[in-house]
Parts: C-alpha cells; sequence; structure tokens
C-alpha cells in the first residue's frame, strides 16, 4: 500500500501518491490553486515515549504551491481524478472513472 498523501477537493478528502511531499503531508485544491499544509514540529525528549521521545506541532499554515507545474492523480473508493497544474494553478482536471 505504501504511503500517501491527502488532497481535499470539492468538499471530498482522497488519497494521492502524486504529490510532491508523499509524507502524510495535506494539499487542498481551492478556486484551482494548489495548497499544501506546512507543518513545523520540534523534538522533545521524554524518557518516558518509546523512542526516548517524541514530535510536537510548533506550527501550521496553508501555502499555495505557486511553483508546482505537473500532474497529481488522487482518489477516493469512488472517483479518480487527473489534475493538470502550471505554477499552483490547476489548468485542467479530467475524472478518470466515469
Amino acid at each position: 500500500m505504501g504511503m500517501f498523501d491527502t488532497v481535499y477537493y470539492k468538499g471530498v478528502t482522497h488519497q494521492s501518491k502524486d504529490t510532491p511531499s508523499q509524507s502524510l503531508a495535506e494539499y487542498a485544491i481551492e478556486n484551482e490553486d494548489l495548497w499544501f499544509k506546512n507543518v513545523k514540529y520540534q523534538w522533545v525528549d521524554n524518557e518516558k515515549d518509546l523512542m526516548g521521545g517524541h514530535l510536537d506541532r510548533v506550527s501550521e499554515n496553508w501555502e499555495h504551491l505557486n511553483d508546482f507545474s505537473g500532474q497529481i492523480i488522487f482518489y477516493t473508493d469512488k472517483e479518480e481524478y487527473l489534475a493538470l497544474f502550471w505554477e499552483g494553478k490547476m489548468i485542467k482536471i479530467k475524472q478518470l472513472n466515469n
């Protein structure tokens, strides 16, 4: 199965293995723009934790990916889309399984 990122599109949560991050990150397509949820973490030492510590979320904010050009395929159990982007703007989308 592998890792996937989350893509929010038209109020529906999709999965994708085509996004730039591939680290369980979150993306959103809003008003034809591609957005990335940039989350910053810091390591906190704690000897009670299994790994001797854990990551705490320090900040998060949505950033427009105006430098991304390419395609992203994203899907649910019922639908699959291919979206083309140029400089962070979706220029075309096609439903693949209709």
